[in-house]
């Protein structure tokens, strides 16, 4: 249905069963119709990600398409709307995938032909852990703590400290989530560790999470317990 109506109005579709057979015309207006949820969910990150990073679409010198699917007329025609221009169209849209690979696969080589090129490449998520907060004489769970914020420039790596809440406390539980909510519970979880820790009054006792992103995006979380401290607790 995606190829025939990309370039045509209107396309019949056959289905043939032993001696049976069933056609139905559908048009491009009716496949806007079915398609407009998903091309309402395209928006969104679009346009965060041009907040994100500073940038007002009439700054971009061309808008690029990639991948079989921004043939459809419906995506173009998005697309136009979202930045204020025609898409470029001189590029075949399967054969863009595979040129960034091998850009990316030259610049890892350090391949000579590509010495001035400087490809930079960010977190998408923001990358932390679950703590809990005083309340009053209570501790509330269910909070995020960001380590790597969404959008830093990598290879990155950057270092928290959590302390633990109760007095004499042995174990510390990370648990380790990406996303945007102040709340856990929207995001999504990645794993756990148990860090062992010497029993002491609450707040005595830090814990040094340290999570390292590489340019492969793969997560390395690190711990270290360094000499107990005076400190509110978590």
């Amino acid at each position: 249905m995606r190829h025939a109506l990309g370039t045509d109005a209107q396309a019949r579709f056959v289905l043939r069963e032993a001696q049976q057979e069933w056609a139905l015309d559908v048009t491009q207006a009716q496949l806007h119709s079915v398609s407009q949820p998903l091309l309402d969910r395209l928006r969104a990150p679009i346009e965060r990600a041009l907040r994100d990073a500073r940038i007002r679409a009439s700054d971009l010198d061309q808008v690029l398409l990639v991948g079989g699917t921004t043939r459809m007329p419906l995506v173009r025609k998005l697309v136009a709307a979202l930045f204020g221009r025609i898409p470029a169209m001189h590029l075949n849209p399967d054969e863009v995938v595979a040129q960034g690979a091998a850009i990316q696969a030259a610049l890892k080589a350090r391949h000579a032909s590509l010495e001035e090129v400087v490809l930079t490449d960010v977190c998408p998520y923001t990358l932390g852990i679950e703590t809990s907060v005083r309340q009053g004489h209570d501790h509330q769970s269910g909070h995020y703590l960001p380590i790597i914020e969404r959008n830093s420039v990598v290879p990155v790596s950057r270092q928290e400290t959590v302390y633990a809440m109760h007095d004499n406390q042995k174990v510390v539980q990370l648990s380790i989530y990406q996303g945007e909510s102040r709340l856990v519970k929207n995001n999504i979880f990645l794993g756990e560790l148990e860090v062992p820790v010497p029993p002491m009054p609450a707040g005595q006792v830090g814990v040094e999470v340290r999570f390292t992103y590489d340019i492969n995006g793969l997560l390395e979380a690190q711990v270290h317990i360094p000499k107990p401290v005076n400190s509110a607790a978590w």
